[in-house]
């Protein structure tokens, strides 16, 4: 499921046992190489019902699992590991579909899986993802507020997924694609929190961040900003609090049930 849009990079988290469900030899043995590459290690089979026997029989940390498959798809096979009992009901899984369309993400989400990667799947995602839905690090509490988020992205997709992982959490939320509108909204102190990508046309992240600040200088009140952004250097932190942001999200954003 995965094809080689940059090179893995061994950050020094835990090596993994994955397994990988995917009906396709290339994407299998392309996956395989990835991953092995890092010192995971890995097992594939080729559809889910495989994937539900394998999971009976074995132990596994995370599981890639592809949408469409023959004899028993990605969407549907999830839906029975999630009604398993503990632990094997919780194990994150990783969806990789080729179709981004609205009914697409729903129906994987939907189905229970953690977050889903679009094919071709770029390495660098699919590290940050393994290691983030892997890490014991940080538990997130309860997140309680009767304003909703904002959520600012270009790309509708992301806007999409994240209203869905924002349900999840119970809190309410409105996106929008533009920064420049962005900025109109925050203005109004309607939002408890804005959650902004860096990489915009017209007006990036950050600039929105500056303007608002900027506003928010003359104006009075302060809206939380966090950055959302697949880039996640200290020298780029320290840009995104320069410019008047609050903290970051590394894309892509995902949820541990």
């Amino acid at each position: 499921s995965v094809a080689p849009a940059g090179a893995l990079s061994d950050d020094g988290g835990r090596k993994l046992r994955i397994l990988q469900a995917e009906d396709n030899e290339t994407n299998r043995d392309v996956g395989e190489r990835l991953l092995r590459r890092v010192g995971h290690e890995v097992i594939s089979v080729v559809n889910g019902a495989e994937a539900l026997n394998m999971l009976a029989r074995e132990s596994f940390d995370i599981v890639l699992m592809d949408r469409h498959m023959p004899v028993m798809d990605g969407a549907e096979a999830t839906r029975r590991i999630r009604a398993m009992a503990e632990p094997l009901r919780s194990i994150p899984i990783v969806g990789v579909t080729a179709g981004a369309m609205e009914d697409e993400l729903r129906t994987c989400l939907d189905a229970g899986m953690n977050t889903v990667l679009t094919k071709p799947v770029v390495a660098e995602e699919l590290r940050a993802t393994l290691v983030r839905l892997t890490s014991k690090e940080r538990e997130w509490g309860p997140l309680k507020s009767d304003r909703p988020v904002l959520v600012v992205d270009d790309v509708q997709v992301n806007l999409k997924v994240a209203k869905k992982q924002l349900g999840k959490l119970e809190l309410s939320s409105e996106t929008v694609d533009k920064a420049e509108a962005a900025l109109e909204m925050l203005k109004t102190g309607r939002y408890a929190v804005a959650i902004v990508d860096i990489n915009m046309p017209v007006m990036d992240g950050m600039t929105l961040t500056r303007k608002l600040r900027a506003w928010e200088k003359e104006n009075g009140g302060h809206v939380p900003v966090v950055a959302m952004t697949g880039i996640v250097a200290k020298d780029e932190q320290k840009r995104f609090l320069d410019a008047g942001m609050d903290g970051y999200l590394a894309k892509p954003v995902v949820l541990s049930d």
